[in-house]
């Protein structure tokens, strides 16, 4: 009674009397109102009864209360026990049991959590087959020092844990609704957050307070049940939270390629001169690069001037060098300088930038080049002596091939 009375008096006093609750208190009192009732109830004549209308009415709002508050509890102010298991190399984690008694000694929490090698040491875990014998060493070292941490009794294991509560089907049955539950690692003056498990990860489970009181009628006990029963279908049927498709990691490394090039070379850029019937082709390539650490590439290529063809064929070497960037999987910007030399006694150089767009191993290519070309000595084309000269020019190439 007296737990009834200081109830009733905050209740008069604040509308707040749940904002920090202890869920044990608030179910007592539940109880206690609903014992007061059962008395009422079973008088002979009660159907006129104002004090049995203001009881189920105070019930009626407590229940509302209940379901809507979320309760706090932590092992500072809780009582909470904690096992630790032996280190788990097949889940490279530590398995903590996490039990808690509420309600007296009905053993409601009742969890297992995994705390993860990476989450506690900081370190990433390499498989035992990839380990060097330094890194192997490492990690047993460190499981080590980490059990000693664990087992000095000095250190400790804090829990925070919320959760919530459900009139259920049953006389005094109560439907517990785990929250969250987040265990931390006390050493000395610092706290590390460990691991938090939501809702979805945790045991939901029903309980009874005994002794049972039942104060419900036929009617009252049908709609409790089709209410409960509609929730747990709700629950079955809810979609399950979309997973969200993990975007490949793109692989940053230097451009490896076999491709064919065409290139359309002009002294001056004129915009007459990307008309597709004034675009004349100049140079066939086949150029190949590989891969030179994670940003830079090399590379070789053989061309032939097109412009050769009913004259005396001309042929070009060269060597290429270039870093690229991986934006995405299938964008690759690079830029590059190369040089070489020809049949035709020329030497050249260029410098410039292009994209790639990859799909998978095929490739299509396109860039820009600024060329210096230099004739080094006379040479007879055409029945007539061509003086030594130097040529700059612009190119605009396309191309086509594989990468990988």
């Amino acid at each position: 009674m007296k737990k009834f009375i200081t109830f009733f008096a905050a209740v008069l006093f604040s509308s707040q009397i749940y904002a920090l609750p202890d869920a044990e208190y608030v179910v007592d009192h539940i109880e206690e109102l609903k014992t007061e009732l059962s008395y009422i109830i079973a008088k002979a004549d009660n159907s006129d009864s104002s004090q049995k209308r203001h009881l189920r009415q105070e019930l009626y709002t407590a229940y509302l209360e209940l379901e809507k508050t979320v309760f706090h509890e932590n092992s500072e102010d809780k009582e909470f026990l904690f096992k630790l298991d032996s280190f788990d190399t097949e889940t490279q984690s530590w398995p903590l049991t996490v039990k808690k008694d509420i309600f007296r000694n009905y053993g409601i929490l009742n969890q297992t959590v995994l705390i993860p090698y990476n989450v506690f040491t900081g370190k990433k875990f390499v498989s035992v087959e990839k380990m060097t014998l330094r890194q192997k060493e490492d990690y047993e070292e460190t499981v080590n020092n980490a059990d000693q941490l664990f087992n000095d009794n000095a250190n400790s294991f804090f829990a925070d844990f919320s959760f919530k509560l459900i009139k259920w089907d049953e006389a005094s049955q109560y439907r517990f609704i785990p929250q969250s539950l987040s265990i931390y690692f006390i050493h000395g003056s610092t706290k590390t957050h460990l691991v938090t498990l939501q809702s979805d990860s945790l045991e939901t489970k029903t309980f009874t307070v005994f002794p049972q009181v039942e104060v419900r009628n036929e009617t009252q006990i049908k709609s409790d049940r089709q209410k409960n029963a509609a929730l747990l279908a709700r629950e079955k049927s809810a979609p399950a939270e979309p997973v969200k498709e993990k975007k490949p990691a793109v692989s940053q490394k230097g451009r490896r390629t076999f491709y064919i090039n065409l290139d359309s070379q002009r002294e001056k850029i004129k915009a007459e001169d990307f008309k597709y019937k004034n675009i004349q082709l100049s140079t066939a390539s086949g150029i190949l690069t590989f891969g030179l650490g994670k940003y830079a590439f090399g590379g070789v290529s053989f061309g032939y001037d097109l412009d050769s063809i009913n004259t005396t064929s001309i042929y070009e070497f060269g060597l290429l060098t270039g870093a690229n960037l991986n934006l995405t999987n299938f964008i690759r910007p690079y830029i590059e300088a190369g040089a070489g030399l020809t049949t035709g006694n020329r030497l050249f150089a260029k410098a410039g930038a292009g994209c790639d767009l990859t799909f998978g191993h095929f490739m299509l290519t396109a860039a820009y080049d600024y060329h210096i070309r230099y004739k080094w000595a006379s040479v007879l084309e055409d029945g007539l002596t061509v003086p030594s000269e130097r040529k700059n020019y612009h190119s605009f190439s396309i191309g086509m091939g594989v990468t990988w």
